[in-house]
Protein backbone atom coordinates (compact mmCIF):
# COMPACT_ATOMS: atom_id res chain seq x y z
CA UNK A 1 0.00 0.00 0.00
CA UNK A 2 2.68 2.41 1.11
CA UNK A 3 4.54 1.67 -2.44
CA UNK A 4 1.70 2.77 -4.55
CA UNK A 5 0.91 5.67 -2.35
CA UNK A 6 4.36 7.22 -3.11
CA UNK A 7 4.83 5.71 -6.97
CA UNK A 8 1.40 7.68 -7.17
CA UNK A 9 3.38 11.15 -5.34
CA UNK A 10 6.52 10.46 -7.70
CA UNK A 11 3.91 9.82 -10.75
CA UNK A 12 2.23 13.38 -9.84
CA UNK A 13 5.86 15.20 -9.07
CA UNK A 14 6.64 13.69 -12.77
CA UNK A 15 3.85 14.46 -14.40
CA UNK A 16 3.08 18.45 -13.32
CA UNK A 17 5.99 20.64 -13.88
CA UNK A 18 8.02 21.46 -11.10
CA UNK A 19 6.78 24.60 -9.38
CA UNK A 20 9.12 26.27 -6.79
CA UNK A 21 7.62 28.73 -4.29
CA UNK A 22 7.66 30.80 -1.48
CA UNK A 23 5.29 29.99 1.57
CA UNK A 24 4.29 33.36 1.50
CA UNK A 25 2.67 31.93 -1.94
CA UNK A 26 0.29 29.10 0.11
CA UNK A 27 -2.18 28.60 1.78
CA UNK A 28 -3.82 25.87 4.47
CA UNK A 29 -7.18 24.75 4.19
CA UNK A 30 -8.28 22.00 5.84
CA UNK A 31 -5.03 20.56 6.15
CA UNK A 32 -4.22 21.08 2.75
CA UNK A 33 -1.77 23.53 0.93
CA UNK A 34 -3.04 25.81 -1.70
CA UNK A 35 -1.77 28.08 -3.77
CA UNK A 36 -3.86 31.53 -3.09
CA UNK A 37 -6.73 31.56 -5.31
CA UNK A 38 -6.80 28.04 -6.63
CA UNK A 39 -8.64 24.95 -5.46
CA UNK A 40 -6.35 22.14 -6.48
CA UNK A 41 -4.02 20.90 -4.03
CA UNK A 42 -0.65 22.54 -4.19
CA UNK A 43 2.30 20.03 -5.72
CA UNK A 44 5.92 21.16 -5.85
CA UNK A 45 9.41 22.41 -4.19
CA UNK A 46 8.48 25.42 -1.46
CA UNK A 47 10.94 27.70 0.53
CA UNK A 48 10.86 30.54 2.84
CA UNK A 49 9.41 32.17 5.35
CA UNK A 50 6.88 29.89 6.98
CA UNK A 51 3.73 31.47 8.01
CA UNK A 52 1.19 29.28 7.23
CA UNK A 53 1.70 27.38 11.03
CA UNK A 54 1.96 23.91 8.90
CA UNK A 55 5.58 22.52 9.28
CA UNK A 56 7.26 21.44 11.99
CA UNK A 57 9.26 24.81 12.61
CA UNK A 58 8.48 28.02 12.00
CA UNK A 59 11.30 30.67 10.28
CA UNK A 60 12.71 29.78 6.94
CA UNK A 61 12.38 25.97 5.86
CA UNK A 62 12.93 24.24 2.43
CA UNK A 63 11.14 21.03 1.32
CA UNK A 64 8.49 19.42 -1.14
CA UNK A 65 4.94 19.26 -0.68
CA UNK A 66 2.77 16.56 -2.69
CA UNK A 67 -1.03 16.71 -3.38
CA UNK A 68 -0.89 20.01 -0.39
CA UNK A 69 0.79 17.48 2.18
CA UNK A 70 4.21 18.13 3.42
CA UNK A 71 6.58 14.86 2.46
CA UNK A 72 10.66 13.80 1.98
CA UNK A 73 13.38 15.64 3.33
CA UNK A 74 12.61 19.42 5.17
CA UNK A 75 15.22 21.59 6.47
CA UNK A 76 15.00 24.63 8.46
CA UNK A 77 17.73 27.60 8.70
CA UNK A 78 18.64 30.07 11.48
CA UNK A 79 18.40 33.79 10.42
CA UNK A 80 22.10 33.67 9.82
CA UNK A 81 21.94 31.08 7.47
CA UNK A 82 23.34 28.44 9.26
CA UNK A 83 20.83 24.66 9.15
CA UNK A 84 18.50 24.79 12.23
CA UNK A 85 16.99 21.42 11.18
CA UNK A 86 17.14 18.44 9.03
CA UNK A 87 14.42 15.21 8.81
CA UNK A 88 11.92 13.69 7.10
CA UNK A 89 8.26 14.12 6.78
CA UNK A 90 5.94 11.89 6.19
CA UNK A 91 2.48 13.03 5.46
CA UNK A 92 2.81 16.49 7.22
CA UNK A 93 4.63 14.20 10.59
CA UNK A 94 8.05 14.22 11.53
CA UNK A 95 9.30 10.38 11.02
CA UNK A 96 12.73 8.89 10.54
CA UNK A 97 15.75 10.32 11.69
CA UNK A 98 16.18 14.07 12.95
CA UNK A 99 18.75 16.54 13.46
CA UNK A 100 18.94 19.59 15.46
CA UNK A 101 21.86 22.13 15.20
CA UNK A 102 22.75 25.38 17.04
CA UNK A 103 23.44 28.95 15.09
CA UNK A 104 27.35 28.37 14.70
CA UNK A 105 26.14 24.87 13.33
CA UNK A 106 26.91 23.08 16.56
CA UNK A 107 24.49 19.77 16.86
CA UNK A 108 22.07 19.89 19.94
CA UNK A 109 20.03 17.16 19.09
CA UNK A 110 20.05 13.82 17.33
CA UNK A 111 17.21 11.02 17.28
CA UNK A 112 14.22 9.28 16.01
CA UNK A 113 10.41 10.18 15.41
CA UNK A 114 7.86 8.30 14.83
CA UNK A 115 4.02 10.29 14.22
CA UNK A 116 5.13 13.14 14.97
CA UNK A 117 6.75 11.42 18.59
CA UNK A 118 10.14 10.83 19.91
CA UNK A 119 10.92 7.48 20.11
CA UNK A 120 14.10 5.24 20.08
CA UNK A 121 17.27 6.61 21.18
CA UNK A 122 17.69 10.46 21.14
CA UNK A 123 21.16 12.52 22.35
CA UNK A 124 21.81 15.93 22.79
CA UNK A 125 24.80 18.23 23.56
CA UNK A 126 26.15 20.93 24.69
CA UNK A 127 27.15 24.02 22.27
CA UNK A 128 30.80 22.78 23.08
CA UNK A 129 30.07 19.37 21.18
CA UNK A 130 30.30 17.60 24.27
CA UNK A 131 27.45 15.05 25.31
CA UNK A 132 24.77 16.05 27.61
CA UNK A 133 22.24 13.23 27.60
CA UNK A 134 21.39 10.02 26.07
CA UNK A 135 17.86 7.82 26.24
CA UNK A 136 15.33 6.29 25.25
CA UNK A 137 11.84 7.48 24.47
CA UNK A 138 8.40 5.94 24.11
CA UNK A 139 6.31 7.67 21.40
CA UNK A 140 7.21 11.07 22.82
CA UNK A 141 7.77 9.86 26.89
CA UNK A 142 11.50 9.51 28.38
CA UNK A 143 11.31 5.62 29.72
CA UNK A 144 14.41 3.42 30.26
CA UNK A 145 17.90 3.82 31.39
CA UNK A 146 19.09 7.33 30.47
CA UNK A 147 22.66 8.79 31.05
CA UNK A 148 23.24 12.79 31.83
CA UNK A 149 26.68 14.71 31.52
CA UNK A 150 28.19 17.56 32.98
CA UNK A 151 29.58 20.61 30.77
CA UNK A 152 33.17 18.94 31.61
CA UNK A 153 31.78 15.69 30.42
CA UNK A 154 31.62 13.59 33.68
CA UNK A 155 28.73 11.18 34.16
CA UNK A 156 26.40 12.91 36.90
CA UNK A 157 23.42 10.08 36.48
CA UNK A 158 23.01 6.60 35.33
CA UNK A 159 19.59 4.78 35.68
CA UNK A 160 16.10 5.08 35.29
CA UNK A 161 14.97 8.75 34.28
CA UNK A 162 11.52 7.84 36.09
CA UNK A 163 13.19 7.51 39.50
CA UNK A 164 15.47 10.87 38.71
CA UNK A 165 11.72 12.61 38.10
CA UNK A 166 10.85 11.16 40.96
CA UNK A 167 13.40 12.73 43.26
CA UNK A 168 13.20 16.36 41.65
CA UNK A 169 9.70 16.03 42.00
CA UNK A 170 10.65 15.28 45.73
CA UNK A 171 12.97 18.15 46.06
CA UNK A 172 10.79 20.79 44.74
CA UNK A 173 8.07 19.33 47.27
CA UNK A 174 10.49 19.60 50.07
CA UNK A 175 11.61 23.21 48.77
CA UNK A 176 7.71 24.82 48.35
CA UNK A 177 6.85 23.55 52.17
CA UNK A 178 10.15 25.34 53.29
CA UNK A 179 8.91 28.13 51.78
CA UNK A 180 5.71 28.02 52.67
CA UNK A 181 7.01 27.82 56.42
CA UNK A 182 8.97 30.82 55.85
CA UNK A 183 5.83 32.65 54.57
CA UNK A 184 3.83 31.62 57.57
CA UNK A 185 6.88 33.01 59.54
CA UNK A 186 6.98 36.36 57.33
CA UNK A 187 3.36 36.60 57.75
CA UNK A 188 3.08 36.44 62.11
CA UNK A 189 6.24 38.88 62.16
CA UNK A 190 4.45 41.48 60.11
CA UNK A 191 1.06 40.83 61.93
CA UNK A 192 3.50 41.45 65.23
CA UNK A 193 4.87 44.52 64.22
CA UNK A 194 2.04 45.44 63.04
CA UNK A 195 0.42 45.23 66.90
CA UNK A 196 3.07 46.89 68.68
CA UNK A 197 2.74 49.42 65.91
CA UNK A 198 -0.83 50.08 66.75
CA UNK A 199 0.09 49.59 70.75
CA UNK A 200 3.08 52.13 70.39
CA UNK A 201 0.58 54.84 68.29
CA UNK A 202 -2.49 54.23 70.91
CA UNK A 203 0.64 55.21 73.88
CA UNK A 204 1.77 58.06 72.25
CA UNK A 205 -1.69 59.69 71.29
CA UNK A 206 -2.22 59.08 74.81
CA UNK A 207 0.60 60.88 76.03
CA UNK A 208 -0.42 63.17 73.88
CA UNK A 209 -4.18 63.80 75.28
CA UNK A 210 -2.26 63.94 78.78
CA UNK A 211 0.58 66.86 77.61
CA UNK A 212 -2.80 68.71 76.29
CA UNK A 213 -5.09 68.21 79.38
CA UNK A 214 -2.32 69.77 81.27
CA UNK A 215 -2.11 72.39 78.55
CA UNK A 216 -5.51 73.54 79.08
CA UNK A 217 -5.27 72.79 83.22
CA UNK A 218 -2.56 75.58 82.92
CA UNK A 219 -4.81 77.80 80.56
CA UNK A 220 -7.83 77.84 82.95
CA UNK A 221 -5.67 78.29 86.12
CA UNK A 222 -4.08 81.28 84.00
CA UNK A 223 -7.83 82.65 83.16
CA UNK A 224 -8.92 81.96 86.79
CA UNK A 225 -5.62 83.89 88.24
CA UNK A 226 -6.79 86.86 85.58
CA UNK A 227 -10.42 87.01 86.70
CA UNK A 228 -8.96 87.37 90.25
CA UNK A 229 -7.06 90.33 89.33
CA UNK A 230 -9.82 92.01 87.41
CA UNK A 231 -11.90 91.47 90.60
CA UNK A 232 -9.35 92.75 93.04
CA UNK A 233 -8.97 95.94 90.29
CA UNK A 234 -12.58 96.16 90.58
CA UNK A 235 -12.77 96.25 94.11
CA UNK A 236 -9.61 98.44 94.47
CA UNK A 237 -11.80 100.93 91.78
CA UNK A 238 -14.62 100.79 93.98
CA UNK A 239 -12.62 101.61 97.43
CA UNK A 240 -10.87 104.66 94.99
CA UNK A 241 -14.17 105.70 93.74
CA UNK A 242 -15.87 105.93 97.22
CA UNK A 243 -12.82 107.74 98.50
CA UNK A 244 -13.13 110.34 95.56
CA UNK A 245 -16.99 110.46 95.84
CA UNK A 246 -17.44 111.16 99.12
CA UNK A 247 -21.17 112.47 97.92
CA UNK A 248 -22.27 109.25 96.52
CA UNK A 249 -24.50 107.06 98.22
CA UNK A 250 -22.59 103.83 99.93
CA UNK A 251 -25.82 102.05 99.36
CA UNK A 252 -25.77 102.32 95.75
CA UNK A 253 -22.05 101.40 95.40
CA UNK A 254 -22.26 98.42 98.22
CA UNK A 255 -25.02 96.98 95.41
CA UNK A 256 -23.12 97.67 92.63
CA UNK A 257 -19.98 95.83 94.08
CA UNK A 258 -22.26 92.99 95.38
CA UNK A 259 -23.34 92.47 91.63
CA UNK A 260 -20.08 92.87 90.23
CA UNK A 261 -18.93 90.27 92.74
CA UNK A 262 -21.80 87.64 91.97
CA UNK A 263 -21.37 88.10 88.43
CA UNK A 264 -17.90 87.25 88.61
CA UNK A 265 -18.46 84.43 90.70
CA UNK A 266 -21.29 82.65 88.13
CA UNK A 267 -18.61 83.48 85.61
CA UNK A 268 -16.07 81.24 87.52
CA UNK A 269 -18.44 78.45 88.73
CA UNK A 270 -19.38 78.32 85.00
CA UNK A 271 -15.66 78.24 83.68
CA UNK A 272 -15.37 75.42 86.09
CA UNK A 273 -18.51 73.17 85.09
CA UNK A 274 -16.92 73.67 81.50
CA UNK A 275 -13.38 72.57 82.45
CA UNK A 276 -15.19 69.72 84.75
CA UNK A 277 -17.38 68.09 81.47
CA UNK A 278 -14.11 68.62 79.42
CA UNK A 279 -12.18 66.18 82.35
CA UNK A 280 -15.16 63.62 82.67
CA UNK A 281 -15.00 63.81 78.89
CA UNK A 282 -11.12 62.85 78.44
CA UNK A 283 -11.50 60.23 81.35
CA UNK A 284 -14.08 58.87 78.83
CA UNK A 285 -12.04 58.49 75.70
CA UNK A 286 -8.94 57.34 77.74
CA UNK A 287 -11.09 54.64 79.72
CA UNK A 288 -12.28 53.56 76.29
CA UNK A 289 -8.77 53.63 74.74
CA UNK A 290 -7.36 51.70 77.61
CA UNK A 291 -10.19 49.25 77.05
CA UNK A 292 -9.58 48.89 73.16
CA UNK A 293 -5.59 48.65 74.37
CA UNK A 294 -6.49 45.73 76.54
CA UNK A 295 -8.97 43.70 73.28
CA UNK A 296 -5.94 44.23 71.32
CA UNK A 297 -3.12 42.73 73.56
CA UNK A 298 -5.74 39.71 74.27
CA UNK A 299 -6.59 39.37 70.33
CA UNK A 300 -2.40 39.39 69.39
CA UNK A 301 -2.15 36.84 72.31
CA UNK A 302 -4.84 34.30 70.82
CA UNK A 303 -3.68 34.81 67.26
CA UNK A 304 -0.07 33.72 68.49
CA UNK A 305 -1.59 30.95 70.27
CA UNK A 306 -3.29 29.87 66.98
CA UNK A 307 0.29 30.47 65.11
CA UNK A 308 1.94 28.09 67.36
CA UNK A 309 -0.99 25.35 67.22
CA UNK A 310 -0.83 25.81 63.40
CA UNK A 311 3.33 25.42 62.96
CA UNK A 312 2.50 22.21 65.54
CA UNK A 313 0.18 21.09 63.60
CA UNK A 314 2.00 21.20 60.55
CA UNK A 315 5.15 19.75 61.96
CA UNK A 316 3.41 16.63 63.28
CA UNK A 317 2.23 16.40 59.50
CA UNK A 318 5.64 17.00 57.73
CA UNK A 319 7.20 14.00 60.26
CA UNK A 320 4.31 11.93 59.17
CA UNK A 321 4.76 12.68 55.45
CA UNK A 322 8.29 12.34 56.27
CA UNK A 323 7.91 8.43 57.70
CA UNK A 324 5.62 7.37 55.49
CA UNK A 325 8.22 8.33 52.57
CA UNK A 326 10.63 6.50 54.38
CA UNK A 327 8.46 3.52 54.41
CA UNK A 328 7.75 4.02 50.71
CA UNK A 329 11.49 4.27 49.66
CA UNK A 330 11.73 0.82 51.54
CA UNK A 331 9.51 -0.49 49.55
CA UNK A 332 10.55 0.79 46.50
CA UNK A 333 14.53 -0.49 47.12
CA UNK A 334 13.08 -3.57 47.70
CA UNK A 335 11.17 -4.10 44.87
CA UNK A 336 14.27 -2.68 42.54
CA UNK A 337 16.39 -5.03 43.86
CA UNK A 338 13.68 -8.42 43.32
CA UNK A 339 13.71 -6.85 39.46
CA UNK A 340 16.92 -6.40 39.37
CA UNK A 341 17.80 -10.08 39.92
CA UNK A 342 14.83 -11.28 38.04
CA UNK A 343 16.85 -9.21 35.19
CA UNK A 344 20.00 -10.28 35.58
CA UNK A 345 18.61 -14.17 35.57
CA UNK A 346 16.88 -13.35 32.26
CA UNK A 347 19.62 -12.31 30.39
CA UNK A 348 22.27 -15.05 31.56
CA UNK A 349 19.45 -17.02 30.04
CA UNK A 350 19.87 -15.32 26.74
CA UNK A 351 24.01 -15.21 27.31
CA UNK A 352 23.92 -18.84 27.50
CA UNK A 353 21.76 -19.56 24.51
CA UNK A 354 24.66 -17.02 22.56
CA UNK A 355 27.59 -19.24 24.22
CA UNK A 356 25.95 -22.46 22.79
CA UNK A 357 25.27 -21.59 19.53
CA UNK A 358 28.76 -20.37 19.39
CA UNK A 359 30.30 -23.46 20.81
CA UNK A 360 28.63 -25.19 18.52
CA UNK A 361 30.04 -23.18 15.07
CA UNK A 362 33.74 -23.14 17.04
CA UNK A 363 36.60 -25.00 15.61
CA UNK A 364 40.02 -24.74 17.40
CA UNK A 365 43.19 -25.45 15.49
CA UNK A 366 45.80 -23.74 17.41
CA UNK A 367 48.04 -26.48 17.83
CA UNK A 368 48.18 -26.18 21.30
CA UNK A 369 45.88 -26.84 24.50
CA UNK A 370 43.23 -23.80 24.73
CA UNK A 371 42.86 -24.53 28.30
CA UNK A 372 42.95 -21.27 30.35
CA UNK A 373 42.26 -19.05 27.43
CA UNK A 374 39.43 -17.12 27.84
CA UNK A 375 38.38 -13.57 25.81
CA UNK A 376 35.68 -11.47 26.21
CA UNK A 377 33.98 -9.89 23.32
CA UNK A 378 31.02 -7.28 23.18
CA UNK A 379 28.26 -8.10 20.78
CA UNK A 380 25.84 -5.80 18.93
CA UNK A 381 22.84 -7.20 17.59
CA UNK A 382 19.61 -5.96 15.45
CA UNK A 383 16.00 -6.43 17.30
CA UNK A 384 15.48 -9.60 15.17
CA UNK A 385 19.03 -11.18 16.33
CA UNK A 386 21.49 -10.49 13.62
CA UNK A 387 24.66 -9.44 14.11
CA UNK A 388 25.90 -5.51 13.81
CA UNK A 389 29.08 -5.39 15.37
CA UNK A 390 31.44 -7.35 16.92
CA UNK A 391 34.64 -5.84 19.49
CA UNK A 392 37.56 -7.18 21.12
CA UNK A 393 36.89 -6.09 24.72
CA UNK A 394 39.33 -8.40 26.88
CA UNK A 395 42.06 -10.89 25.01
CA UNK A 396 43.09 -14.25 25.79
CA UNK A 397 46.70 -13.35 24.59
CA UNK A 398 46.48 -15.71 22.05
CA UNK A 399 45.44 -14.21 18.96
CA UNK A 400 44.60 -17.83 17.23
CA UNK A 401 42.02 -18.53 19.81
CA UNK A 402 40.34 -14.78 19.78
CA UNK A 403 40.15 -15.33 15.98
CA UNK A 404 38.39 -18.58 16.00
CA UNK A 405 35.91 -17.38 18.49
CA UNK A 406 35.18 -14.55 16.38
CA UNK A 407 34.61 -16.31 13.41
CA UNK A 408 32.45 -18.77 15.35
CA UNK A 409 30.36 -15.74 16.19
CA UNK A 410 30.36 -14.59 12.89
CA UNK A 411 29.18 -18.20 11.45
CA UNK A 412 26.21 -18.08 13.72
CA UNK A 413 25.08 -14.44 12.41
CA UNK A 414 21.81 -14.20 14.33
CA UNK A 415 20.63 -14.91 18.10
CA UNK A 416 17.88 -15.24 20.28
CA UNK A 417 17.07 -11.64 21.83
CA UNK A 418 14.82 -10.31 24.08
CA UNK A 419 10.98 -9.53 23.10
CA UNK A 420 11.11 -6.55 25.21
CA UNK A 421 12.05 -3.60 23.57
CA UNK A 422 13.74 -1.59 26.15
CA UNK A 423 15.41 -4.44 27.32
CA UNK A 424 16.98 -5.44 24.46
CA UNK A 425 17.71 -1.65 23.79
CA UNK A 426 19.54 -1.57 27.19
CA UNK A 427 21.35 -4.34 26.31
CA UNK A 428 22.20 -6.27 23.28
CA UNK A 429 20.66 -3.18 21.32
CA UNK A 430 23.78 -0.96 22.52
CA UNK A 431 26.47 -4.14 23.08
CA UNK A 432 26.30 -7.06 25.25
CA UNK A 433 29.92 -8.13 26.30
CA UNK A 434 30.08 -11.66 26.93
CA UNK A 435 33.28 -13.40 27.76
CA UNK A 436 33.93 -17.17 25.85
CA UNK A 437 36.11 -19.75 27.41
CA UNK A 438 36.20 -23.30 26.04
Amino acid sequence: MYLVKYFSMFLALAVSPVQAVTMSDLVQRDGLFFEKFSDVPFTGSVEGKNVSGGTAFPGYVKGEIVEGVEQGTWRGYHDNGQLLFRGDLKDGKRAGEWVYYSADGTMLEKGRYKDDLRNGVWSSYYKSGQIKSKGIFDQGVQTGIWELYSKSGDLDFKGDIKVRKRLIERKSNISLKKKKREEQRKQANVKKREEQRRAKLIEERNKKRVREELEQKKELERKLNAEKEKLADKRKLVSEDKQKDEGDSVEIKKTEAKREHKESKKRILEEERRLAEIRRQREEERRLEELERLRLIEEFRRTQEEIQDTLETYNEHVKESEARQKKRQVADGTERARNSELLEAELEKYVDAIRRLVRDNWSWGGGISNAGLRVEYEVVLRKNGDVIDIRLVGTSGNAAYDASVKKAIETAGSFLVPADEALFQNTFGRGMRIVFEY
